[in-house]
């Protein structure tokens, strides 16, 4: 669906363990998500935001 709705954001640790699972409303158009990474040890991981052929996933790291 490319309209407005509900997503699931998913945030993967470098073992591939999920650390954080939300869901986010968007509206059509571009949207801005915020994620709070403050439990977050340093590293790296993967935020995934939707699921199957739609979700897309992005690498990003968190320093101390």
């Amino acid at each position: 669906n490319r309209g407005s709705g509900t997503v699931p954001v998913s945030v993967i640790d470098a073992t591939g363990r999920t650390v954080l699972v939300q869901q986010h409303s968007l509206a059509l158009g571009i949207n801005t998500l915020r994620l709070n990474t403050g439990r977050l040890s340093p590293g790296l991981y993967l935020v995934r935001v939707g699921s199957g052929a739609l979700g897309v996933a992005h690498r990003f790291v968190k320093a101390q």
